[in-house]
């Protein structure tokens, strides 16, 4: 049964993973107000390990960031949208 046991691998993973963020999501939200560089914020709008309200919320908390939430992406946005996120990327390392 080796695809089972992978598949319980992965699923056993998974879980590990969310409650860790999940931990890390109960601690005080660390002062973000001392970052000066330009910050450039990426995230797809199906991403279910950083929502995209979490992605405005550090917006929000970081002077002189950008936020750009791709349509249709997940976790992986900047991958999956790559043609979209690249020009934003250098433009934003022109800044």
């Amino acid at each position: 049964m080796p695809a089972l046991s992978g598949w319980m691998e992965t699923a056993a993973v998974n879980k590990a993973q969310l409650a860790a963020i999940k931990d890390w999501g109960r601690q005080q939200p660390h002062d973000l107000s001392r970052i000066t560089a330009p910050t450039l914020i990426a995230n797809g709008d199906h991403d279910r390990m950083v929502p995209t309200s979490l992605s405005e919320d550090i917006h929000q908390r970081i002077p002189n960031s950008t936020v750009v939430i791709y349509p249709d992406a997940g976790h992986g946005g900047v991958f999956h949208r790559y043609q979209e996120f690249i020009p934003t990327l250098l433009a934003h390392l022109d800044t």
